[in-house]
């Protein structure tokens, strides 16, 4: 005899699933971004003792062919502490976080169109919408359900190379997102930033400027400030995304299950457990 089956997860359930995941996520990044800043500041502060004109010393460094090193003097070590403590760790944890959240918009985007497949015909200005199946998809697939789900990976993917503010507009109306939060102008600047820092060293260009909108936080030429402050505020600004997805999505196809009414969720698109 088999057990009772379980029934399966509703689109609810399943954001809410990706929401805890994604700001335990980001709250670790924090909290491990808060020790490592303490561990260097300590090894940096251990080195102050050595000469500036110390020797230098090997350091292993990987190279496809053989082994190598590099030759680092006790102050330049100290000057790559400073770069990181100073600026680059936070970069490096923004362009992370900001990735895991385009995840979990992505993913929220698939889940809703494999569940409604209808909503494949919506399409908003920006966004090309391709409305043929290729015989390659058709006859490459053993049955219907395979189809739909190469139909709706096609369809996040051409969603992905479009601007930010237009996949979230996408997103609200795909999923019934309140878009017009403060939190969605705050990202957009993030995800500024983040392309800053990815493709243009950190170094403002006009690009930003249309990204960030009125968000914008330097002028053409300026390199971008990245700070423990800033960094705090992209870690919050992606928990409040997440919530507010959560929260929207509850409304759209809510889920009236005990085990959804269990979830300890507020009215804010927050959870109420610590995570």
């Amino acid at each position: 005899m088999t057990g009772p089956q379980q029934e399966p997860l509703s689109i609810a359930r399943k954001v809410y699933r990706l929401h805890t995941a994604l700001v335990r996520r980001v709250n670790d990044t924090h909290i491990f971004a808060a020790q490592a800043l303490k561990v260097l500041r300590d090894a940096q502060g251990g080195m102050l003792s050595i000469s500036r004109e110390g020797k230098d010393r090997r350091y292993d460094v990987p190279s496809i062919r053989k082994s190598k090193f590099a030759r680092r003097t006790p102050h330049e070590v100290r000057q790559i502490y400073d770069r990181f403590l100073v600026r680059e760790l936070y970069e490096n944890f923004i362009v992370s976080a900001v990735s895991q959240l385009e995840s979990f918009l992505f993913e929220t985007l698939r889940l809703v169109l494999l569940a409604y497949p209808q909503k494949l015909k919506v399409n908003i200005k920006g966004v090309e919408i391709d409305r043929t199946v290729s015989l390659d998809v058709l006859l490459g697939k053993e049955d219907i359900t395979a189809v739909l789900e190469e139909i709706v990976e096609n369809r996040i993917l051409s969603i992905s190379y479009a601007n930010p503010r237009t996949y979230l507009q996408f997103l609200g109306k795909i999923a019934g997102i309140d878009i017009e939060d403060k939190a969605f102008e705050d990202y957009l600047e993030v995800k500024a930033t983040r392309d800053l820092l990815i493709h243009n060293s950190g170094m403002v260009n006009a690009v930003y400027g249309v990204k960030a909108g009125t968000r914008a936080r330097a002028r053409i030429g300026q390199v971008i400030q990245i700070d423990r402050q800033y960094f705090d505020r992209c870690i919050a600004t992606i928990k409040r995304i997440s919530g507010i997805v959560r929260r929207d999505v509850d409304k759209t196809f809510p889920d009236n299950s005990k085990a959804s009414a269990a979830n300890g969720q507020d009215g804010a698109g927050n959870t109420a457990a610590a995570i």
